[in-house]
């Protein structure tokens, strides 16, 4: 069972249910904390509310598929953005109390978010006393910083300062929740040409890489049949067949290449099939033209 605490929330994550502790202590009222189980958009069902132990339980239902943001803070940076992307456009601070974390976020995908725990509307329950464009700020910074939600929340300026984060900068530096919204567009833009650019240097060096053994390997080939005559037709034989097999093992990798540059995952299965790819190599590949849906699949069998 994962144990997170957040302000004054306790998070348990098991399998089937989270569990949300408070203590009864801070609480300022009862009246209205069953408000919270009523069904709210992007937000977990409640199966049940109790005390215990002096504690408040808070008991919600844990859709399957759903893993916490927590899990994901070490994802490449594009796919980090596509989730605060998605995060923007729900903005569910706007019209909850809640708080802003990783530890209060399910994910199935990037477009597949849900919260976890609210707050009743009379504040008898704990929720972010900060202004909305504040709680984006510290949870971008936590997400894709070296520090905790709580430390961003206590001095952000001072700690951006010395980590020297140019994208933390930026996000510093706006005034509006629009201002916001088109810096991780373009910001996430960015990054996903960075990402796909390496992707294809690397290939182009592997090629380079083959190629060279390839010339070794014809060079090592006619000495040897220099030196044995007898058997220069099998080796011809040999290497002719090693080439047809690489020059389409070579083609594959091209189509594969090509369709993870043009976020197209059409018959690419069957592709990386030809070629045996390990299934973990295939979800990071699915994962970068974003059919998170096959990576999931995928990742679930890798287990």
């Amino acid at each position: 069972m994962k144990f997170k605490i957040l302000n004054d929330l306790q998070f348990y994550y098991q399998e089937k249910v989270i569990t949300v502790k408070i203590d009864e202590k801070i609480l300022k009222s009862k009246d209205h904390i069953f408000d919270i189980e009523d069904t709210q958009k992007y937000f977990v069902d409640v199966e049940g509310i109790l005390t215990k132990d002096g504690k408040l339980e808070i008991v919600y239902n844990r859709p399957s598929g759903y893993t916490p943001l927590l899990d994901l803070k070490n994802y490449a940076n594009f796919y980090k953005l596509d989730i605060i992307n998605r995060l923007l456009e729900m903005n569910v601070i706007s019209n909850n109390k809640t708080f802003l974390a990783m530890q209060n976020i399910l994910l199935k995908d990037t477009r597949d978010l849900l919260f976890i725990y609210k707050a009743d509307h009379f504040k008898n329950l704990p929720s972010s006393n900060q202004n909305e464009l504040d709680q984006w700020k510290n949870f971008i910074c936590s997400f894709f910083g070296k520090f905790t939600l709580e430390k961003y929340e206590k001095n952000r300026t001072e700690i951006l300062l010395k980590e020297k984060n140019e994208f933390l900068s930026a996000v510093e530096e706006v005034d509006s929740f629009s201002s916001l919204q088109k810096l991780i567009k373009e910001r996430m833009t960015v990054e996903q040409k960075n990402f796909f650019s390496q992707e294809l240097q690397e290939k182009k060096i592997d090629t380079r890489k083959i190629r060279r053994k390839k010339q070794t390997k014809i060079v090592l080939t006619v000495g040897m049949a220099i030196l044995y005559l007898g058997t220069i037709f099998f080796i011809k034989a040999y290497d002719k067949k090693q080439a047809i097999i690489s020059q389409k093992n070579s083609s594959t990798e091209i189509t594969i290449l090509n369709k993870i540059i043009d976020n197209d995952s059409t018959n690419l299965e069957k592709d990386m099939s030809k070629l045996a790819y390990p299934k973990k190599k295939q979800v990071d590949i699915y994962i970068k033209i974003g059919d998170y849906t096959k990576a999931y699949t995928l990742a679930k069998r890798c287990d």
